[in-house]
């Protein structure tokens, strides 16, 4: 099974994926009507709008259950990229508040 096998909407509220529609084809749509596209590189899931990446995270298909593991690296990279930034130690230290010892966050889908 494919990560293209599955389509995502409005499901993840207050997350990176907030209202993200995945197609088949390589396209996305947020809640927001930007549109996007996603690859996939090795076993990471890539998704970008224009020439910015906005997300990236590894991914495992196991039967109609997606699920994205993002480490805090990932992470990071993604929120510099769309900012042209680096983050402050303020920030950084948020982010190892909210990852924890794990240094990754889920994120479960089930095809619909």
């Amino acid at each position: 099974m494919a990560v293209a096998d599955f389509l995502r909407e409005n499901s993840l509220d207050n997350t990176p994926l907030a209202g993200v529609q995945l197609n088949s084809d390589a396209t996305l749509v947020d809640s927001e009507g930007n549109e996007g596209i996603w690859t996939v590189r090795n076993n990471v899931l890539v998704i970008s709008q224009g020439d910015r990446i906005e997300f990236q995270a590894n991914y495992l298909v196991d039967g109609d259950d997606l699920t994205l593991t993002q480490t805090k690296d990932q992470m990071i990279r993604g929120i510099e990229m769309g900012s042209g930034e680096p983050l402050n130690e303020e920030d950084r230290a948020f982010f190892d508040i909210v990852f924890g010892e794990n240094d990754v966050v889920n994120y479960f889908f089930e095809r619909i």
